[in-house]
């Protein structure tokens, strides 16, 4: 159970990460027929919202069943940072550590 709440923790934020910033669902539509998670009807019968429903979905499956190791790898290659708030009295012990 740790392993899957640590895997949530990560890939929960890395899916909004990779889809962040996207104008156009073309390429996400692209990817549902590729892994034929849609046919090349339903993709076309699909609004902008489902197919973004559709592709996090896709993509949140796929990358739950990566390793940590990679998961990780590519965390970093996309260079993504986390904000954490410390309780106060521990704060000064992570600062320094």
């Amino acid at each position: 159970m740790k392993r899957k709440a640590l895997i949530d923790s990560l890939v929960t934020p890395l899916v909004e990460h990779l889809m962040s910033g996207v104008e156009s669902t073309l390429k996400w539509r692209n990817e549902l027929i590729k892994h034929r998670v849609l046919s090349t009807d339903e993709v076309s019968a699909a609004d902008d919202p489902a197919i973004r429903l559709a592709y996090k979905a896709m993509k949140t499956v796929e990358l739950s069943h990566m390793s940590e190791e990679k998961l990780m790898e590519m965390i970093e290659s996309q260079q993504m940072n986390w904000n954490i708030n410390l309780p106060e009295d521990i704060q000064q012990g992570a600062i320094c550590y």
